[in-house]
Order: structure tokens, then sequence, then C-alpha cells
């Protein structure tokens, strides 16, 4: 479809295919048989005709499946212009009145995407949606990262964005009290359907000398504190909580993780 667009919308001001007389020239050296040929054939007189409110959708379309793609046809990020800030210009930044009040959407289904596309931004449409081609394509990480250090120090610490908590891919790398490790699963898929999170299995390894082999871990999101049969120890107020348990609820609060006869380690 575009190298037709391109020839058709080439020509001179005049409509002369073939030179014009605004000085504009055509962008293929064709003769002007060869222009009205195009022209005049069905597809290209049906282009000619084509409504606003069908240049508009069809543009849509095409920005919505350009956004689609970037997010790798998953999800895709609109960024919108919003009355209220969303953040205070740091030290050294001179706030322009438009970069602070952008927020983004996330949007899972494609055919959403048209209709949040053209809105009435006045003339920043374009820096929006590159911004939201950018944000499509980066904020989805292939590889997470979980980190925890202890109370005092997460909250010291910026939080850990929940794009690196939900990678593309089930592995996480894993910053656990100064050291780093490596947490995963053999399920590709699955942070691709929630109800896969419910129950669900994690390896972790942290190269030490100490571990002779990975840790097979069971992860349960979907058990609850008053469920008869849920381990007394796992509850108890007073239980000493392994860090690598804490880093797992950082991405997925109040899960029970069951070590699988391997000893904990803290």
């Amino acid at each position: 479809m575009y190298p037709q667009l391109v020839a058709v919308w080439g020509w001179g001001g005049d409509g002369d295919m073939g030179t014009g007389t605004q000085g504009h020239r055509p962008l293929l050296p064709l003769p002007t048989p060869v222009w009205c040929a195009l022209l005049c054939s069905a597809p290209h007189c049906r282009l000619r005709k084509i409504s606003q409110k069908e240049q508009g959708e069809a543009l849509a379309a095409a920005l919505a499946d350009s956004l689609w793609a970037a997010g790798d046809g998953q999800r895709a990020t609109v960024c919108i212009l919003t009355a209220a800030a969303h953040c205070s210009p740091p030290a050294g930044y001179k706030a322009d009145s438009f970069t602070e009040r952008v927020g983004m959407e996330m949007l899972p289904v494609n055919t959403a995407l048209k209709r949040h596309l053209f809105r009435d931004e006045g003339s920043h449409g374009l820096i929006l949606f590159l911004y939201s081609l950018l944000f499509s394509r980066t904020l989805k990480s292939e590889v997470g990262f979980l980190r925890w250090g202890g109370e005092d120090a997460e909250r010291r610490l910026a939080p850990v964005g929940s794009m690196l908590k939900t990678p593309k891919f089930p592995i996480w790398l894993c910053g656990i009290n100064g050291t780093h490790s490596v947490l995963f699963s053999t399920n590709r898929l699955l942070l691709s359907d929630w109800k896969m999170e419910h129950i669900f299995h994690l390896y972790f390894y942290n190269g030490q000398c100490r571990q002779m082999r990975t840790a097979h871990l069971t992860i349960d999101t979907h058990s609850h504190h008053w469920e008869e049969g849920r381990s007394e120890a796992t509850s108890s107020p007073g239980r000493r909580v392994p860090s690598l348990e804490m880093a797992i609820r950082t991405k997925w609060p109040e899960a029970e993780v069951r070590w699988n006869g391997t000893q904990p380690f803290f």
C-alpha cells in the first residue's frame, strides 16, 4: 500500500502527473501516461475518494498496529496529556508544563488502542506518540529484578518498578542482602496468565559454595492465613523469615513459599 500512496501523492500541484507547473517534481521518474494509468485504475480511484473520517480511521489503525508491534503483540502503552502534574521537577530540571503532565495508560487489547490515539491534545500528538512507542517497547524487560535487603534498607531505597517484577520471561536477577542470585521458572508462560500464578514452581540458585543444587520452591498465592492446613510456622509472628521469601513477596504479597526439603537460606 505505501509505495502506491507515494506514487499517488507525488504529483505536481496542477494535476499534471509528469512535470507540474508549480515547481514540484514527481517522486518517481515516470512518464505522464504511466501516472494517468496508475490513477485511473480502480484501487487508486477509490483512494482519491476516501473521506476525512476514513483517513483518520486508517491512520489510527496504522498507529495502533505500530504500538502493538512494539509491545510484542501483548500490550501497548499510550501516553496522554492530563490536567494535573504527575511528578515534581528535580533539581536542575526546568519545568515545561508538558513533560510533567504526561500520563500513561496500558492497554492489553489492540482494538482499544484506536479509541485512545485521537484526542484533543493540542499540538503535542507527535511527541505523545513517540513517548508511547518508546514506553511500549522498553517498559517490559525480558529479565526481571527482585530485591530484599531488610525492611530498613527497603525504606531507604527506591522501589523496584512493577515492570521489572513482571518481565517478559519468568527469570529474575535477585539482589538479596548484598549478594546476587537468580530465580526462574521452567514454565515460559507463567506470567502470561494470572491463573497460572495461583500455585507454581520456581528454582533458585545463588552460586554460593554451600548450595549444592538448585533449590526447588513451590509458590502458593491462593492460600490464606485462615485456611485449614496452612503451616502454623508460616504465619507465626515470631518466625524467622528467609530473605528469599521476602524478596519473592515483593512480587507476590502474602505468598506461601514451600522449600520442598531444601534447607531455607537466611
